[in-house]
């Protein structure tokens, strides 16, 4: 079986949204005093790859608790979108998408993902494209970039209050390229909460 991992490392040192709070981490016992090692880390929910709910934007919107855990598995589907500024619904012309799909949108930004420019002038999903995507039943959308969009984010409305999580800061999806079947699992730590960060991996499907 290979697998593929499509999944950032997760340390101090990792890029955040612009003002938000980089992740600290602090440990509370080592082996050489107490026997064991006991760690803490203080993060916001948004930082590494990490799955949005619709609790993100919506008032009244589901946790990542609230989802089932089925949503966040399914057939992969990876459309190549380098050199887009504009992801619109044309990117999806000839794309065969099934209900339940989970659409990789890759745009080769990870390279860039612990430089300064990773969070400026990435490119950004149309509201098109974002309906397109809710009327194919997909199940969620992952992309290799920091955000679909900008503030009022509405991109992030639409998705999410169709109950389609997004899952943001994905790596490697270039390694996918060669594989035309593969499966989506992205299980987020089950949190009571409006995100959570994940562990994305590809399953190939010779």
């Amino acid at each position: 079986m290979q697998i593929v991992d499509l999944t950032h490392p997760f340390d101090s040192s990792i890029p955040v949204y612009p003002g938000d709070p980089s992740p600290q981490f602090r440990v509370l016992a080592e082996i050489g005093t107490a026997g064991y090692r006991l760690g803490e880390i203080t993060t916001v929910l948004h930082a590494g790859t990490h799955i949005d709910a619709p609790g993100h934007m919506l008032g009244s919107g589901a946790a990542v608790a609230d989802i089932p855990v089925e949503r966040f598995v399914g057939r992969g589907v990876l459309i190549d979108v380098r050199r887009k500024a504009r992801i619109d619904h044309d990117v999806l012309s000839g794309v065969e998408m099934r209900p339940g799909d989970v659409v990789l949108f890759m745009s080769g930004r990870s390279g860039q993902y612990r430089k300064p420019e990773y969070f400026h002038d990435g490119p950004v999903v149309t509201e098109a494209c974002a309906r397109a995507l809710v009327a194919a039943g997909v199940s969620m959308l992952g992309i290799d970039f920091a955000s679909p969009d900008r503030p009022p984010f509405p991109v992030h409305r639409i998705l999410l209050e169709a109950g389609v999580p997004i899952v943001e800061n994905l790596a490697s999806l270039e390694r996918l390229s060669h594989h035309p079947n593969f499966e989506i699992i992205a299980l987020p730590v089950r949190l009571a909460a409006e995100a959570a960060p994940a562990r994305v991996i590809a399953r190939i499907i010779p």
